[in-house]
């Protein structure tokens, strides 16, 4: 009888697989394939053209941040799936955090950053598994026929959204082709930066005013972008690209909160986002800031988060403010300020005084007035938990700039800087003042912003830490910070240093109109509010969109010209001769100091080079004595162990090292830059003395590589 049954058994027909089983594995498989293909066909150059390699590497590292943001979703929220937008949000976070720990030990290099693209790839094809596997062991169609009438209903939405994110799109891909980059900026300072981690693992530039000024954020995001082989000028697809896609699905996805008439809304935001001027001048930090802020103030409003505590929700929270400090010096102030005001919140709102209460002491007499408070130990325990993984999460840069600046807290410790440098003067109380209004009445980013506050004040928050007052005056605050303590900038490059949170605190006020807009309010003061925040921000949308409407128009024709055009073929960049034959006499190993116009073009695997950057600025102590002549700059130079130096003659340089154009400067200019002058002026004598009287070992052009410790006979 047992034989029998084995025999039936084993003569049972193998049960087949259902279609859709089979569908999403055929799914699955294709999916990864395409990761694969187009992985190799990048790191091959098999691609026709430079720009459609960075493009399709761009879509790669978003998916990447998207894997990321996932994986940390599923492992502390796995019953609460956040929306795409949070899930790239907290992946830029991850990325930025990752890449500071390895720039710490060393090892950010190119094979690092490859692997750290491709296990954020790997995670997010798992999760793409998953959802199809789902998918294949529901029992009922995947679409059901409330699911399609709901579907049917938010066409209109889903295509307004779907055109304004290929608007985004063509933007992003216009910002590869030919873009403008500042020659006093990108080849001196972003462009090295990004060379010396994808060469050397880490990022040193103890000369540096731009290096002491941001933590290096933007820098390891640079190196991702350049990690395969196109040419530096594509660095724009970072933060003009993946920066504002990302900034769109923040956007999007703040729709699953809000009701149909909010949608509406939403739309107008993502207008705004699309439509807003380009106002940057280099390859810094500007739409990845506002990622990083308008990220930090939709993962305090998500509801898991804002309803939880502990290391939880703190996590999050922690890695998009990280990652924010990372990209400016200056954020250090918003983000303070936006955390203080959100977690200082609940635990004042907490504080109940009690009676006071009489003790008896022992033997009849009378014991101490005592007057104990009562305070959530939970709400204290939460703004513990988030402040110490910030400082986790900075320790690495913090090292990073301590080692190499001499402060992490720079300008409130100068560190490195000279301060009889020009960038910080005393003002007069009434200098101060005007100084205030003229960046107030500049009106950027957005110049209808007292529309957008006066929405924020009709608007109530829900939550108990009250996200979107805390990131309002946080941004006020960072804002003043910024003026005070930078008060040499002209309004433009200030426009530039907070773009990052102010436009970020006008989109979250509007996010928060848009969900108000949603919500049932009763008749009285509650929909009086209601109507008036979407109606302020409505006509604040509507005014910002009609006096920008010519400068938009002209501006995509210009993308559309650009994406359209043929593209030349990909050449992959190769070593330039001249820096090469520059290079090549100095001892591998050896350290170099360059004041030339591109430092990126030095092969830094070979040697650490420190661009001088704007001289005089910044320098190891006992500092940089320019105005002593040639020789005490060779002795300092020698001191601090740079044998070697590679400068470029004043009167052939591209733009900041050009004698001629400081002349100029020091006559009749901005008082900053006519302070600063004779630094620079200083300096070209002091090289001039000893290009005269030490040994050349290479020539380039205007350039020459000199060995300070042997002199020409």
């Amino acid at each position: 009888m047992a034989e029998r049954t084995a025999l039936a058994a084993m003569t049972l027909p193998l049960r087949r697989p259902a279609p859709r089983t089979i569908l999403a594995g055929i799914g699955a498989a294709i999916a990864l394939g395409a990761l694969v293909t187009l992985f190799g066909a990048i790191l091959g150059h098999r691609l026709p053209a430079a720009e459609q390699a960075s493009a399709i590497w761009g879509g790669l590292v978003l998916a990447s941040f998207a894997g990321w943001g996932g994986a940390l979703n599923a492992r502390l929220f796995p019953r609460r799936r956040a929306d795409l937008g949070l899930r790239i949000a907290w992946g830029w976070g991850i990325t930025v955090a990752l890449g500071g720990l390895l720039c710490a030990l060393g090892l950010a290099g190119r094979r690092m950053l490859f692997a750290l693209v491709w296990g954020g790839l790997l995670v997010a094809w798992t999760q793409g598994a998953g959802v199809l596997a789902r998918w294949a062991g529901r029992p009922r169609p995947f679409l059901r026929r409330r699911r399609l009438r709901r579907l049917v209903a938010d066409l209109p939405f889903l295509a307004g959204a779907a055109a304004l994110l290929t608007l985004g799109g063509v933007q992003a891909l216009a910002s590869l082709i030919k873009p403008a980059f500042n020659v006093n900026d990108d080849p001196l300072a972003y462009f090295p930066f990004a060379r010396e981690i994808l060469d050397r693992g880490t990022l040193t530039q103890p000369f540096s005013l731009r290096r002491i000024s941001a933590y290096g954020g933007t820098s390891v995001l640079d190196a991702i972008q350049l990690a395969i082989d196109v040419p530096e000028t594509h660095l724009h697809l970072l933060d003009k690209g993946l920066g504002l896609v990302s900034v769109l699905a923040l956007v999007l996805g703040q729709a699953r909160a809000s009701r149909r008439s909010g949608r509406a809304l939403l739309l107008l935001v993502m207008s705004l986002v699309v439509a807003l001027p380009d106002t940057g001048i280099n390859s810094s930090s500007m739409r990845t800031a506002v990622v990083f802020f308008l990220g930090l103030y939709r993962t305090l409003t998500w509801a898991p988060i804002a309803e939880a505590r502990g290391l939880r929700p703190a996590l999050p929270v922690a890695l998009l403010a990280a990652g924010a400090c990372t990209l400016r010096q200056n954020f250090l102030v918003t983000i303070a300020a936006i955390l203080v005001l959100a977690y200082a919140t609940p635990i004042v709102r907490s504080l109940r005084l009690r009676p006071r209460v009489h003790d008896e002491a022992p033997l009849g007499r009378a014991g101490p007035w005592r007057v104990p408070l009562r305070v959530d130990r939970g709400a204290v325990i939460d703004a513990a938990c988030t402040a110490g993984l910030l400082v986790l999460l900075l320790a690495p840069w913090w090292a990073l700039a301590q080692r190499w600046c001499g402060t992490f807290l720079f300008p409130a410790r100068k560190g490195f800087y000279n301060p009889a440098y020009s960038f910080f003067p005393s003002r007069q109380l009434g200098d101060t003042v005007r100084y205030i209004w003229a960046n107030v009445s500049y009106g950027l980013p957005a110049k209808v912003a007292p529309l957008f506050l006066a929405a924020a004040v009709t608007i109530r928050d829900r939550t108990p830490r009250a996200p979107l007052a805390a990131v309002t005056w946080g941004s006020i605050v960072g804002y003043l910070g910024l003026l005070l303590g930078y008060p040499a900038a002209d309004v433009l490059n200030q426009g530039r240093y907070h773009f990052g949170f102010t436009f970020a605190a006008v989109l979250a006020i509007a996010l928060a109109a848009a969900e108000h807009a949603g919500h049932r309010a009763t008749p009285g003061r509650a929909r009086a509010a209601q109507v008036a925040s979407a109606t302020l921000v409505v006509t604040a949308i509507s005014l910002q969109l009609y006096g920008e409407r010519h400068a938009t128009a002209d501006a995509y024709r210009g993308f559309l010209d650009k994406v359209t055009r043929i593209l030349p073929p990909w050449v992959v960049p190769g070593p330039d001769p001249a820096y090469r034959a520059l290079q090549a006499p100095v001892p591998a190993g050896a350290p170099i100091a360059t004041l030339v116009d591109n430092p990126s073009r030095f092969d830094h695997r070979r040697n650490r080079v420190a661009c001088l950057d704007m001289i005089g600025a910044v320098s190891p102590p006992p500092g940089l004595p320019l105005a002593r002549g040639g020789e005490a700059v060779a002795e300092y130079l020698l001191g601090q162990g740079y044998r070697y130096v590679v400068v470029v003659r004043p009167s052939a340089a591209a733009s900041l090292y050009r004698r001629d154009i400081w002349q100029r400067q020091q006559k009749s200019s901005d008082p900053v830059w006519m302070a600063s002058a004779h630094f620079y002026l200083e300096a070209f004598d002091a090289f001039d003395d000893l290009r005269a009287t030490r040994v050349h070992l290479a020539e380039a052009g205007p350039m020459v590589t000199l060995d300070l410790a042997v002199r020409r006979p």
